[in-house]
């Protein structure tokens, strides 16, 4: 005896009467993707993708600073201002816009001349770090073979070691430790003076007046038993 066999098709679809379907537009039926994302239907779904200027899933889009990539450039005598999606390059004060380009003003004939700055004494103060002149101003930037950590410049061979953390220092145990970059320094405390080495102070004082009393009343004890 033989069961009989029965075949069953199901049509699975999104809109339509399951032998004729329809794609179902969803980027027609609101705002689904990020209102800085481009929405575009396909059969059976749709994707997001961000507009120009800016990155993430679609979803989720954020402007892209164009002004901290390398490869963004500005003419002379202006400066990088980001914008939502692009950027402008705006002329310093003292300058206009012409063809182009920032001039001092519109006459042919004068030019403008920029200050190095990096030719001042100390205009970077830290060892670590030199000066990179740019038209109408400066920055300080870690010297080469060095890479930014923070704040503070570091060499990736020779790692900052905290000498305070790991007690390779001769502070006083009345002075604060501060770690530097390559070095540490001392400072007495509150109420103490001293190189931050050797440090004295009332603090010290009574201390050592309260030690003194102890082991007075600590010998007494002893000579009364």
């Amino acid at each position: 005896f033989q069961l009989p066999v029965f075949l069953f098709f199901f049509f699975s679809c999104f809109t339509g009467n399951g032998s004729h379907c329809l794609d179902k537009d969803e980027c027609a039926q609101g705002q689904i993707c990020h209102t800085r994302a481009t929405c575009t239907n396909t059969i059976g779904g749709f994707f997001c993708s961000c507009q120009q200027g800016f990155i993430g899933d679609g979803f989720s889009c954020e402007d892209v600073n164009e002004c901290s990539r390398s490869n963004t450039t500005c003419p002379s005598f202006s400066q990088c201002v980001n914008s939502p999606g692009s950027y402008v390059c705006s002329c310093l004060n003292g300058t206009v816009a012409s063809n182009d380009s920032c001039l001092c003003h519109l006459s042919p004939s004068v030019t403008c001349t920029d200050i190095d700055e990096c030719q001042m004494d100390n205009i970077c103060p830290d060892n670590e770090t030199e000066c990179l002149n740019t038209p109408g101003s400066f920055s300080c930037v870690c010297k080469q073979g060095y890479t930014l950590n923070g704040t503070q410049c570091f060499f990736p061979a020779t790692p900052n070691v905290n000498e305070c953390d790991t007690g390779q220092q001769d502070c006083s145990e009345f002075a604060q430790c501060n770690n530097t970059v390559g070095s540490y320094s001392c400072f007495c405390r509150s109420g103490y003076t001293g190189d931050g080495k050797n440090c004295s102070g009332t603090y010290h004082f009574l201390t050592m007046y309260k030690l003194l009393i102890l082991l007075l009343l600590v010998d007494t004890l002893v000579s009364f038993f």
